[in-house]
């Protein structure tokens, strides 16, 4: 035997033994028919690229059925490999010709010297023969009638079953589905979604094929469908300056009637909003709002970026700060009624180190076990970031779903980028970001992040308690995987609280009063703290008409305690109150002068107003009272008043007008004027504070109250002298 003879009989021998090992596991689908074009996902025995290269080529995966080929397409690319998870995908193109029957899938590798390796599935794939087609419309019965009005909006995603063979068609976005079969007699039904019931008939439709059918609809009602709204917000944990925070907002239309409404983000005051696509409509203070006018059944809205820049950027603050922000969605249908709302807040200490590369859970669960109540939906985000040195081309994630997790419920919620997901038989998920093109951190801080979210339900049946944790491997091209936290969730109907709270409000005018609402899980015991507020404190569980009235930014508190234990939830500086000038009233001959630097004034006469007069000064032509409510750019307004105005026209003793001064004051109140009378002073609530049955007299008409020991804010003062009553406003300090 020559040496060249030798080596070709080693070759073949080696071929062989591999061959004796390797297999493809699965092809997904495995079923297609004459003139079919279809997407695959082949999953390949563990190991089966370790050794060596993808195939190279289209020729490198085929079906074959004794000697008919079908080769993928011509375009296929080993970009489309899901190394290192021995999985690909790939296209098939049956010809309409090809002999039905089982097919053996090939899937070609190749080791370090370019020797391949022929994996194969015997008979894992079947080509049937088209002999008809079945196809009918699933609709929304809105009147109940069991007819199709043609006006009654489809029905998308929904299923129907075909039997014998025991699958399922799904209907698209127009509610049309249709069905491919070989020769046979089979039933056709309607499986409805969660809350759906028929209302057509017959029930179930029955065809012989050959020949093909069409009108085969189904008619589908849900009350709870009419309006189904989802609501995601993504987040990610803030790092300190030059870094930016990210987050972005997805919510879609699942119902069968268009709908309209706003989204509404507060965030810290340590925050400022970097970029945003769409921008706000509306930046008020630390107020974000968009409005949306109509999103139609099946429409997506997303609140984050373009072109790569898919989500909003804030500026973060130094290390060691807390940030936090709440976003609202608000839905109303297409007549303004209003049909529901959704929160989400999310809260955080900046930090100037942290693993880009994480997963986070939600609902998070209580105390250090995270208490999470049975049959909860979980949704996981799986944060990722390029830093190295050089652009990511492809970004695999996988993540073995803890068996106690209710596998069939599991849906992707929402990406940064385009992804492709697949799920196995052992629940290990894989995530798929091909030419994704991540640039590096040290060029493209902002673009080198990206993300995913997913939904899953825990199982319905599982002991109390029971522990599920998950872990994320993340595959950057060809590198090693990147380990992740592992989060956890105790399943127990045991829920410890989580307190949590908002308010419509957080910024606004000295004197005005705001209601909270607990957003606590499960029923518990409340103790608020509200400092600089009045009343300071409560235990209701929605506490309502909370006043400010001293200028300044102040903490919300509340501890939620049950018989399992407390949660307390601090929102630092979550209450801004203005601050507004003071306001007084000089009088130059016969035109009384207000201060300067307001956006708007409003002058009275004897209680009544001028109408006109909006400028700082008025020209007064009468003797008499008068006073000036001035509003600034927040809206607070404040009030000033000059009793007993003389006009120069009168010659007027100046000494005998009414004046209460220095305003603001902070322990003397000094009233000009005034000779014998009473005085009554009363807080923001109407409740009476001082009262005096004549003020001292003198000489010098002048008069003077001791008010050191009331509280700083806003008071209202009445003055009787005679027969006149007169009344102004104060700021005490």
């Amino acid at each position: 035997m020559t040496m060249k003879k030798f080596f070709l009989s080693l070759f073949i021998v080696a071929i062989v033994c591999i061959n004796s090992f390797a297999q493809v596991q699965s092809i997904r689908p495995d079923t297609a028919f004459q003139g079919q074009t279809l997407t695959t996902t082949i999953t390949m025995a563990n190991g089966s690229f370790s050794l060596g290269s993808a195939p190279f080529q289209s020729s490198d995966i085929y079906l074959q059925n004794g000697g008919n080929i079908i080769y993928t397409y011509a375009g296929y690319s080993t970009l489309n490999v899901y190394f290192p998870y021995d999985s690909l995908w790939t296209e098939f193109t049956i010809p309409s010709n090809a002999p039905s029957g089982f097919y053996d899938v090939h899937v070609i590798t190749y080791d370090w010297q370019g020797l391949p390796t022929d994996w194969t599935l015997p008979n894992g794939f079947r080509i049937g023969t088209i002999a008809g087609t079945v196809e009918g419309d699933l609709y929304f019965d809105t009147n109940q009638n069991g007819i199709w009005d043609g006006a009654e909006p489809p029905l998308n995603n929904h299923k129907v079953s075909v039997s014998p063979g025991n699958y399922n068609v799904y209907s698209n976005a127009a509610g049309h589905w249709k069905a491919y079969l070989d020769t046979g007699t089979y039933t056709f039904s309607y499986l409805p979604n969660v809350s759906f019931s028929q209302t057509s008939l017959p029930l179930t439709y029955n065809a012989a094929v050959p020949p093909s059918y069409t009108g085969y609809d189904f008619g589908a009602y849900s009350a709870q469908a009419l309006y189904d709204h989802y609501f995601y917000v993504w987040n990610h944990p803030m790092r300190c300056q030059p870094s930016l925070g990210y987050t972005y907002i997805d919510i879609k239309n699942n119902g069968v009637l268009s709908v309209q409404g706003s989204i509404t983000m507060v965030h810290s005051s340590n925050l400022s909003l970097s970029t945003a696509i769409p921008a706000p409509d509306v930046i008020s203070g630390d107020t974000l709002t968009w409005y949306y006018s109509s999103l139609t059944p099946g429409q997506s809205l997303h609140i984050g970026g373009a072109n790569g820049m898919n989500w909003i950027a804030f500026n973060d603050p130094p290390a060691g700060q807390t940030i936090w922000y709440t976003t609202i969605d608000s839905v109303f249908d297409l007549g303004g009624n209003p049909l529901t709302q959704y929160a989400d807040s999310f809260s955080f200490v900046v930090t100037c180190s942290c693993d880009p590369n994480d997963k986070e859970v939600s609902p998070y669960g209580a105390t250090s076990q995270h208490y999470t109540p049975p049959n909860t939906n979980l949704d996981y985000t799986i944060n990722f970031q390029n830093t190295g040195n050089d652009t990511a081309f492809t970004v695999i994630i996988t993540d073995t779903l803890d068996a106690n997790l209710d596998w069939n419920t599991f849906e992707v919620l929402s990406s940064t980028h385009p992804v492709f997901a697949q799920m196995d038989a052992n629940g290990i998920v894989t995530f798929t970001f091909q030419n994704i093109l991540l640039p590096d951190s040290n060029v493209d801080e902002p673009r080198s992040h990206g993300a995913v979210a997913y939904r899953i339900r825990t199982d319905s049946l599982l002991p109390d308690p029971t522990e599920i944790n998950n872990t994320a491997y993340i595959y950057f091209d060809w590198n090693p995987a990147v380990i992740t936290n592992t989060t956890k969730n105790t399943i127990t109907a045991l829920q410890y609280p989580s307190a949590s709270f908002i308010t419509g409000d957080v910024s606004f005018c000295p004197g005005s009063c705001i209601n909270f609402s607990n957003l606590t899980n499960g029923n518990a015991s409340y103790a608020w703290s509200f400092p600089g507020g009045n009343p300071s404190s409560s235990t209701s569980t929605n506490p309502s008409n909370i006043c400010y009235t001293v200028s300044g930014n102040y903490d919300v508190q509340l501890i939620a305690t049950n018989a399992l234990g407390s949660d307390t939830a601090t929102f630092a500086n979550y209450i801004e109150v203005y601050t507004v000038a003071p306001q007084a009233i000089t009088q130059i001959g016969d035109t009384l002068f207000a201060n300067q630097g307001f956006v708007n004034y409003v002058w009275y006469y004897n209680g009544n107003i001028i109408g006109g007069a909006n400028n700082y000064y008025y020209v007064a032509t009468q003797n008499g009272d008068y006073h000036v409510i001035s509003f600034d750019a927040n809206g607070c307004d404040v009030e000033a008043a000059a009793f007993n105005v003389l006009t120069s026209v009168n010659q007027p003793d100046k000494s005998n007008a009414i004046v209460i001064y220095p305003n603001p004051v902070r322990d003397l109140m000094e009233i000009k004027g005034v000779n014998g009378g009473e005085i009554t002073i009363c807080n923001v609530l109407g409740e009476r504070i001082i009262y005096a049955l004549s003020l001292s007299q003198n000489s010098s008409d002048l008069s003077i109250v001791d008010i050191s020991t009331l509280p700083a804010g806003v008071y209202s003062v009445e003055l009787k002298v005679s027969d006149k009553t007169f009344r102004s406003k104060i700021i005490k300090q």
